[in-house]
Formats: structure tokens, sequence, C-alpha cells
């Protein structure tokens, strides 16, 4: 697959699939007048990108709008060599969104990426742990008082 050079977004619409509720048939990447198509190819199912006009379609679902700047874009291949996904980078002033293309039966499916935290867990001192409360049927009783306390040894951790 050939990537187009596109360098800023204003719009990314979203072609509904007729036959397939959710889907999508073709995503549009809107830079004032001029558009730049992704479609399926139907038989092979790899994603295909062409140029041209704005023009009006029937189906269109909005997925983004703004001034964005493209900083990356990428061709995604499957194990079998097929080209069928790509993968988008915009940034504006305030935001960075990344969104996926993928073709997969018969449909262009939308995803946007998020990050997660990078955060690791708090240390736990040695803490006191209740212990799981299980319906009576469900546990075979060990002891007369089945909800005692318990010491849960923990390392403690120092922050970096």
């Amino acid at each position: 697959m050939k990537l187009p050079r596109i360098a800023q977004v204003t719009r990314i619409e979203a072609v509904e699939e007729p036959e397939l509720a959710g889907r999508f048939s073709e995503i549009v990447i809107v830079n004032g007048a001029k558009e730049v198509r992704l479609h399926r190819d139907v038989d092979s199912d790899e994603l295909r990108f062409t140029r041209g006009l704005r023009r009006k379609r029937r189906g269109v679902i909005s997925i983004l709008s703004g001034r964005f700047r493209v900083e990356w874009l990428w061709a995604m291949t499957n194990q079998q060599g097929y080209s069928d996904g790509v993968r988008l980078q915009l940034c504006s002033k305030s935001e960075r969104l990344v969104f996926e293309f993928i073709a997969a039966a018969s449909a262009i499916d939308v995803f946007e990426a998020t990050q997660r935290p990078n955060k690791a867990p708090e240390p736990t001192t040695t803490a006191v742990m209740p212990r799981a409360t299980l319906p009576v049927s469900d546990v075979k009783q060990r002891t007369e008082n089945r909800n005692p306390a318990r010491v849960t040894p923990a390392v403690v951790v120092a922050h970096l």
C-alpha cells in the first residue's frame, strides 16, 4: 500500500456500510476542499487510498473535527502479507490522538487508541487483610470463626 502525504486534517468521517450496522465502507480524511478516501478492496479485503475533491455522501458519521497536524501514518500488514490496516497519529495544541482503521469481514472497523497511565501500584506495608467472604454452602468449615483477620506480609518498596 502506498501511503499518501497528508500534513493537516480538519475532519475524519466514516461512511456507514448499509448492510453491516456499526461498520464502515469508507473513511474520509478531509483537509479543506480536498479529501483522501480510504476504502476496502472487495476482492482482497486490502485497504486502498484515493484522492479527490470533497463530495457529498449519505450515511456519514463524523469521527473527528478540528485542526490537526499529522505526526505519522503507518500501513499495517497482516501475517498473510495483505495491507489491511492504517494507523494515524494526529496532534493539536491541546491533544494527541491515534486512530486505527482495519479492514475486517467486508468492512472497515475504526479504533481510537488510548494511552494508559504508566503508574506502578503503590507499595503496601504489612497490613491486616480480611479473609474472602463466601456463602457457607461454598466453603468447608475448618474453624468455628470463619472471618478472622490475618496479617498479610508485604515487602515495602521505596519510591525512586
